[in-house]
């Protein structure tokens, strides 16, 4: 999600909020929405009709990872599960991404060790680059890349695909926030489901929305992507889970690990600048038990700055002589190790400790399905 999108998107949202200007507002957002929707169609169309040629990495096969609604959809755990299926099968990962905000690349490059990855806005440019470097090739002598990775790719039709991995926002896909941007979530018209690439759907945060609306929205996802007759899509119900604390050093190296139930019945601060940080406030409350917990959202890909930091710990009651704020991995490696918000937080009289989290498909055998289409891809090639 662009910058200006989050910030029209935060903008509407605290208007909304306030029942201020909300109305006024509304006919600008729609007139923006639909041309924008415009545009994205008449894109996809170009692409898929031939006037515009995406680059194609030979035999290698492709798996996008991408979204159709914006915040919190998961696809950075998603590639992290795919990427652990594909070492399972024995093959050399090639993750690509983008790079924005300097922070997904870096939690994977740390989560996924054992594939090799390329950071650019030219995917197709950046996988030929590595794949062409003589140093590559004498580094990794017999064993190449034998599959790639597109991160956040689904909008990113320069780059041919075997397999599109479509994750979807299941809090924000129902009511008025199913349009596209800025007046909803949508990156793309739901009719962007139709491509014969897209094979899986997942409906993220499936956890905290109720069984009908649940329902309701896998039904609207399968109606727009053709299901039917010889075309059946696998769709998902995933969430976050959290399946790691750790307390963070000022010096940037030492990482003591810590329980989760650690922070049960405490008051607790929790910044973050992600998409969706409703997602992050509530595991904190609901997984770790946190009895109090005060809060600060900034604007997706932001930065949290040891100011921000300072002012939250301010607010907190000290517990047993210590206060506690906790972040996002990803914020925690947007900030490049986060050694100075750790001595921002300590300078303060408190700890910073970062809250990691994995991708837990609740579809009973979708992980199994999920794996027998990798497996397939990497038939197919």
């Amino acid at each position: 999600m662009t910058t200006t999108a989050a910030r029209l998107q935060l903008a509407w949202k605290r208007a909304a909020e306030r029942g201020s200007h909300a109305a006024a507002l509304r006919p600008l957002l729609r007139g923006l929405s639909g041309a924008y929707a415009l545009l994205a169609s008449a894109r996809r169309a170009a692409y898929s009709g031939g006037w515009l040629q995406a680059a194609s990495l030979g035999p290698l096969p492709v798996i996008s990872v991408g979204n159709l609604s914006w915040g919190g959809t998961g696809k950075t755990p998603m590639v992290e599960l795919l990427g652990r299926m594909l070492h399972a099968h024995g093959a050399v990962p090639l993750v690509l991404s983008r790079g924005y905000g300097d922070d997904e690349w870096r939690q994977l490059r740390q989560s996924l060790p054992f594939a090799m990855h390329g950071v650019g806005a030219d995917r197709a440019a950046t996988a030929r680059a590595l794949l062409d470097s003589r140093r590559l090739r004498e580094s990794l002598r017999e064993q190449r890349p034998s599959a790639v990775l597109l991160d956040d790719g689904f909008q990113h039709m320069r780059l041919k695909r075997d397999l599109d991995i479509v994750m979807v926002n299941a809090e924000l896909l129902l009511g008025a926030t199913a349009a596209t941007l800025p007046l909803g979530c949508l990156r793309e018209p739901p009719q962007a489901l139709a491509a014969p690439t897209v094979r899986v759907i997942a409906l993220h945060h499936a956890d905290a929305v109720g069984g009908d609306e649940l329902a309701a929205a896998e039904a609207l996802l399968r109606r727009h992507a053709g299901d039917g007759g010889a075309r059946r899509t696998l769709v998902l119900h995933t969430a976050a889970r959290a399946s790691g604390l750790r307390r963070a050093s000022a010096d940037g190296e030492s990482q003591q690990r810590l329980p989760l139930d650690c922070l049960a019945g405490r008051e607790v601060g929790a910044i973050c600048a992600v998409g969706w940080p409703d997602g992050f406030f509530r595991a904190l409350r609901t997984q770790l038990g946190v009895k109090k917990l005060l809060t600060t959202a900034l604007p997706d890909h932001g930065a949290v700055c040891s100011a921000s930091i300072r002012a939250l710990a301010g607010q907190l009651a000290a517990a047993d002589g210590e206060r506690t704020v906790v972040v996002t991995e990803k914020d925690w490696h947007r900030a490049g190790g986060g050694a100075g918000l750790a001595r921002a937080v300590e300078a303060a009289g408190a700890r910073l400790l970062v809250l990691e989290s994995a991708l837990e498909v609740l579809s009973p055998g979708g992980e199994a399905e999920l794996e027998r289409l990798v497996g397939q891809v990497l038939d197919e090639k």
